[in-house]
């Protein structure tokens, strides 16, 4: 499997829950992962936007 095709996997994963600036921003966390100074930082960019009823867009797959 490419860099690509890995890529092209968490895009479609990802649709309809994440922005395409923030998974191109997750893919790149991602890559540079042995670089990140704080993990969390990571968790931050994969956390799903909660709306006022306390619900995320997360679907069941």
């Amino acid at each position: 499997m490419t860099d690509a095709d890995l890529e092209g996997k968490f895009h479609a994963c990802a649709d309809g829950l994440l922005d395409e600036a923030r998974q191109r921003a997750v893919i790149d966390a991602v890559w540079a992962l042995d670089r990140l100074e704080r993990g969390d930082s990571l968790l931050d960019l994969v956390q799903l936007p909660i709306n006022q009823a306390g619900e995320s867009r997360l679907r069941a797959v």
